[in-house]
């Protein structure tokens, strides 16, 4: 048993299968999941309820409890850039092209079934997404397209790569949107139906990979290696540019991000978020995030439906989670080092399906269920040590009473001279307990 409505069913030449009382497939894991191989000759289920498989030739552990889950489209190895639910479909936008996959019925999408197929013209990278006056828009290496089901038309040819679509109106339909590109900033007006290349904005051809509209209309781009500018009209076809820099109160010139959050620019940077201050045309540290997040580099920021906050630092996840009476910080251990360095995507679509792009593929978090599964850590001490010369151990990881294990003893306590300097204690967390449910 699984769980009180689940069963794993153990096969010697195809793998698991995990079924419910009526017999009704619930998911699979073979070899071509990532088992050692399809015999299978014994499960256990842990504590955490995770299950072990004793194989013909080997161990294999599955994490079955866990809230995060990987995503592999079409089982490649891309990285993983874009996610989008469209039509009730799931599109996936991976450095090898985008892929498509009918979504079931179900809350946590995970278990979902289906094969991912490749939609046709997008082989290659595909950046970004976005649902657009009921139109899903794709920023790919080869241009701007409307996808249709499992095919993609372009917009335009010719015209380099396309990072993003922001509308320029909250207004639905919108008449026009600003798209970043390698080369700059081009719009797109609403055509019927589609939409079609306009005028790009002129003397600004800076790749704007990242894009936010504020509530005056001004355009704001991040380069990475060059700071960030505002883009204002002045008048109908006429623009000014100004970057702003460590000059203008950003803490470096480099690795600048703009995002927007509770519907205010903020700037993602190597010392914490800042924020425009317009009275003064200058960047500063933002109170509000700094009492959250201090001064650390942050590459990635996403606010979700239910107003938290996921940020990247460096190749860690994190999240603000506002949902109690005070905000917390999480942080998510399990997905460090997995995350595309540079190209980072967080798509939260509610509390239990968070799309997040990885080195392979991506990764799908059940938030809710994430919350409640956290271990608590049970920390035992090995040793205590004072670091000296001389022999000096006060702890060896087991008391003399062997009667109570849990408790020390006050006789048992050393008092200790300041003078003996360093104390170094080693300890263990073990996060994977033994037995079953």
């Amino acid at each position: 048993m699984v769980n009180d409505k689940w069963i794993a069913l153990a096969t010697n030449n195809d793998g698991i299968y995990i079924t419910d009382h009526e017999g009704q497939l619930i998911q699979r894991f073979s070899k071509q999941e990532g088992l050692q191989n399809n015999n299978v000759l014994s499960i256990f289920l842990d504590k955490q309820s995770n299950l072990w498989l004793g194989l013909d030739n080997g161990i294999d552990f599955i994490a079955y409890n866990s809230a995060i889950k990987r995503i592999t489209p079409n089982g490649q190895d891309g990285s993983g850039y874009t996610s989008l639910i469209y039509d009730k479909h799931l599109y996936a936008g991976t450095s090898g092209g985008l892929f498509n996959v009918a979504l079931q019925q179900t809350e946590d999408l995970s278990f979902s079934k289906g094969d991912f197929q490749l939609v046709s013209n997008t082989t290659g990278q595909s950046w970004a997404m976005s649902e657009i006056n009921g139109q899903l828009l794709l920023g790919h290496h080869e241009g701007p397209f409307i996808v249709n089901g499992n095919s993609a038309s372009a917009i335009a040819t010719n015209e380099g790569g396309f990072w993003n679509f922001t509308p320029m109106s909250a207004v639905y339909p919108t008449a026009r949107v600003i798209a970043g590109n390698y080369k700059g900033l081009s719009f797109l007006d609403a055509d019927g139906n589609g939409f079609k290349l306009a005028e790009r904005i002129p003397d600004f051809q800076e790749s704007s990979r990242f894009v936010v509209l504020d509530r005056f209309d001004n355009i704001w781009v991040s380069h990475p290696y060059h700071g960030v500018y505002r883009i204002s009209q002045v008048t109908p076809g006429k623009f000014t540019t100004k970057l702003y820099t460590a000059a203008n109160g950003l803490p470096a010139t480099l690795n600048n991000h703009v995002y927007k959050l509770k519907n205010e620019l903020v700037v993602a940077t190597e010392k914490g978020v800042y924020i425009y201050n317009s009275s003064n045309d200058r960047f500063e540290p933002s109170p509000f995030y700094g009492r959250l997040l201090g001064n650390q580099s942050l590459r990635y920021l996403k606010e979700d439906a239910g107003g938290n906050i996921w940020f990247i630092h460096e190749k860690s996840l994190g999240i603000l989670d506002m949902t109690g009476k005070d905000t917390t910080v999480i942080h998510m251990p399990e997905l460090t080092n997995k995350l595309v360095s540079g190209f980072e995507f967080i798509y939260p679509v509610d509390g239990k399906n968070i799309f997040v792009g990885g080195e392979r593929g991506f990764f799908h978090i059940n938030y809710d269920k994430y919350k409640k599964i956290i271990p608590e850590l049970a920390v035992m001490i090995r040793s205590v040590k004072i670091v000296n010369r001389r022999d000096s151990l006060l702890f060896g990881g087991f008391f003399s009473d062997a009667d109570n294990i849990q408790v020390q003893s006050k006789k048992q306590v050393p008092d200790i001279s300041h003078n003996w300097g360093n104390i170094r204690f080693e300890f263990a967390s073990p996060v994977c307990p033994a037995g079953n449910a």
